[in-house]
């Protein structure tokens, strides 16, 4: 991204270029100053130039970072208040579907016990019926029991 400026003229088109460089990016003045200074020192290891340069991107890596787990908290926040409503919510429900579950249980209880009822009254009408066949009408409303 950067090159090594060797004469003035250089120098001139290499601070234009720190301050408006191909990525858009802008540097603070002081960054700037710097590097130049550590390529006038013409010092032998072009390591500290880069050194320089690191400190910037950490910290805009490190805002980056910020910001990216700022957007995760609050993605983690929204989804834990969405699962409480929806806890609320279905725990409100489930409470008035218990009253129905009990009222659904008497009913059965009932519906079955009268079931049972009318088998018992099938039976009994059943065995009224063979006790009024067993009986032969003669005149004037008598009836003699047939053996």
């Amino acid at each position: 991204m950067f090159t090594e400026a060797k004469t003035k003229d250089d120098q001139k088109t290499f601070t234009q270029s720190v301050f408006y460089n191909s990525d858009e990016e802008n540097f603070p003045i002081e960054e700037v100053r710097k590097i130049l200074d550590c390529e006038n020192q013409e010092n032998d290891s072009p390591e500290l130039s880069n050194a320089l340069l690191v400190p910037i991107k950490a910290e805009k890596d490190a805002d980056a970072e910020g910001q990216i787990n700022n957007l995760v908290n609050t993605v983690i926040d929204v989804r834990e208040n969405i699962v409480e409503r929806l806890t609320k919510f279905i725990d409100d429900k489930l409470d008035g579907l218990d009253e129905v579950m009990v009222e659904l249980i008497k009913c059965k209880t009932e519906n079955e016990r009268l079931k049972l009822k009318i088998d018992q009254l099938n039976k009994d009408n059943y065995s009224l019926k063979t006790e009024v066949e067993s009986f032969k009408p003669v005149t004037l409303g008598l009836y003699l029991k047939k053996k």
